[in-house]
């Protein structure tokens, strides 16, 4: 089995822990990267409908937006042209942003197009929370 980073979306293994608090989002990009990898031709819901088959529960919800405050750092689509010439020009390499929600994949953006678009999280660096949030007593990002 190849290891973790490996089975990881592009720029993954670049940031902290975008899954921190998203386990069975993290579970199951891993299982669509093994399956992926054996047949190029499946496709995200084809897997996730397979999973459904055996284990019902672990697809209820999977995906769903949660709130989930980070600081992430915008490294871009590794284009190496800033602003990139296909993304949109609210993101800049290198500058801070914070996130409204995840889920698993994909974030809101604090300012970005009234947080009614998501992102993908390869774009971006989870640098931490941000300074002074306060988090509820035993909870990991607002979970």
């Amino acid at each position: 089995m190849k290891k973790e980073t490996e089975l990881m979306p592009d720029n993954a293994h670049r940031s902290r822990d975008h899954y921190e608090g998203f386990p069975r989002e993290r579970r199951f990009h891993l299982i669509l990267a093994q399956a992926c990898d054996d047949c190029h031709t499946l496709k995200a819901r084809t897997v996730r409908r397979i999973i459904a088959h055996i284990d019902p529960a672990f697809v209820q919800g999977l995906f769903k937006p949660r709130p989930c405050v980070r600081l992430l750092r915008y490294i871009g689509c590794g284009c190496e042209q800033d602003p990139c010439p296909d993304g949109d020009p609210f993101f800049r390499v290198g500058r801070l942003y914070r996130s409204i929600d995840f889920n698993g994949a994909t974030y809101t953006i604090r300012g970005y197009k009234r947080g009614k678009e998501r992102i993908g999280f390869a774009y971006f660096e989870y640098i931490g929370e941000p300074v002074g949030r306060k988090r509820a007593k035993g909870t990991r990002n607002g979970h």
